[in-house]
């Protein structure tokens, strides 16, 4: 995966910029997917990966909807960026509390409880 990053980035680096660089990256991690997929094809399926993330996938959804609207509103500087950050963070966090979602409760809030 590495090695193919390499690659793309050398590929797409000079034409684009961070944008190749970005692309690259995305690629060569989609080709690690896939690479792992066809190694483990025999053990899961695609069904048993995507069924427990599609609750997840919708939260990201929304959370880059309000993140994205409020970059709109607020135009781009690095105070509307780290508000952006924020607002997502907080969406995201929002939306596993009214889920209840079990994994968080286990391996996230309750840590966080035991700070306290």
């Amino acid at each position: 995966g590495a090695f193919f990053n390499f690659i793309l980035n050398l590929i797409l680096i000079p034409k684009m910029g961070a944008v190749g660089a970005a692309i690259a990256s995305v690629i060569a991690e989609l080709f690690i997917l896939l690479l792992e997929l066809y190694f483990v094809r025999n053990f899961i399926t695609i069904f048993d990966i995507l069924k427990p993330s599609v609750k997840y996938m919708i939260f990201g959804i929304i959370m880059f909807i309000i993140t994205y609207l409020s970059g709109n509103i607020l135009g781009a500087t690095i105070y509307s960026t780290i508000l952006q950050i924020t607002v997502g963070i907080f969406t995201y966090l929002i939306l596993l509390i009214l889920s209840k979602d079990e994994f968080s409760y286990k391996h996230i809030f309750s840590k966080l409880k035991r700070r306290d």
